[in-house]
C-alpha cells in the first residue's frame, strides 16, 4: 500500500486540499519497528502523524505495579499522533509495536498548519477523533472484564479491523490482555473446545463471530 492510497482511504486525510495532500505524500517516511520496540515514550513531544501500514501498535500507560495498562490498539489503516500533536504537550502514553510493524509517518505541521482549516477538513478531524474515542472507551471497558470474557472480547475487537482471520500469537494476546500466557492458553482451549475459535501457529480464526459474541454476553 503506497502513501497516496493510505491518505486517500483514511477519513482523517480524505478532506485535505489537493495541494496539501501532494506535500504530505512527498514528505512521507516509511519506518519499520520490530516487535517490542517503541515508536515513542510517554512525555515525548510528537511532531508526526503515523499511519499503520502493517502490524499492530499498542498505546499503554505504566501502572504502579510496574506493568502497563493498554489504552488503545492501532491496526492497519489507523492514524496515531494527531491528538498528541494538537495538545501541544508530551505524549500521554508509550507507543510500541506489538508485532513487527510498518508505519508511514507524515509531519504534523503539514497536516494542521499549512493553511487555515476548512470546514470540511474540521468536520473530518472531528469525526475521526470521535471514532477514536469510541474505540478507546470500548477497549478500556474490556480491560476490566474477567479473564474468561476479556480474551474473547479482545478477539472480537480485533475482528472488526482484521476480519475473521487474526494474525496473533498467544504471547501477543497475553500482552494485549495483560494476562499470563497460561491464562490465555486455557481460555483459548475452552473457546476451541466450544468451536468458537480455531487456533494455529500465529493465527486465530473466528468461524462464527455471532456465536462468540453470545459467549461473551452470557459469561
Amino acid at each position: 500500500m503506497d502513501a497516496k492510497s493510505i491518505l486517500a482511504g483514511h477519513p482523517l486525510f480524505s478532506a485535505i486540499p489537493a495541494a496539501r495532500m501532494g506535500a504530505l505524500i512527498a514528505s512521507q517516511k516509511t519506518c519499520r519497528f520490530k516487535a517490542g520496540t517503541y515508536v515513542w515514550r510517554s512525555g515525548e513531544r510528537v511532531q508526526k502523524i503515523c499511519v499503520v501500514v502493517e502490524g499492530l501498535l499498542q498505546a499503554s500507560m505504566p501502572l504502579h505495579s510496574g506493568r502497563h495498562s493498554t489504552v488503545e490498539l492501532f491496526n492497519r489503516g489507523d492514524a496515531v499522533g494527531c491528538l498528541t500533536y494538537l495538545r501541544k504537550a508530551g505524549a500521554l502514553c508509550d507507543l510500541r509495536a506489538v508485532v513487527n510493524s510498518v508505519i508511514a509517518c507524515f509531519p504534523s505541521t503539514l497536516a494542521f498548519e499549512s493553511e487555515p482549516p476548512e470546514s470540511k477538513w474540521a468536520i473530518s478531524v472531528a469525526r475521526s477523533i470521535a471514532l477514536r474515542f469510541e474505540k478507546q472507551i470500548r477497549l478500556r471497558a474490556i480491560s476490566f472484564e474477567p479473564s474468561r470474557r476479556k480474551v474473547p472480547a479482545i478477539l472480537l475487537w480485533l475482528h472488526e479491523s482484521t476480519g475473521s482471520t487474526i494474525p496473533l500469537t498467544q504471547a501477543v494476546l497475553a500482552t494485549i490482555a495483560g494476562l499470563s500466557e497460561e491464562t490465555v492458553c486455557r481460555t483459548l482451549s475452552l473457546l476451541k473446545d466450544k468451536g468458537l475459535v480455531a487456533v494455529s501457529r500465529g493465527v486465530v480464526r473466528i468461524p462464527n463471530p455471532s456465536a462468540l459474541e453470545r459467549f461473551v454476553e452470557n459469561h
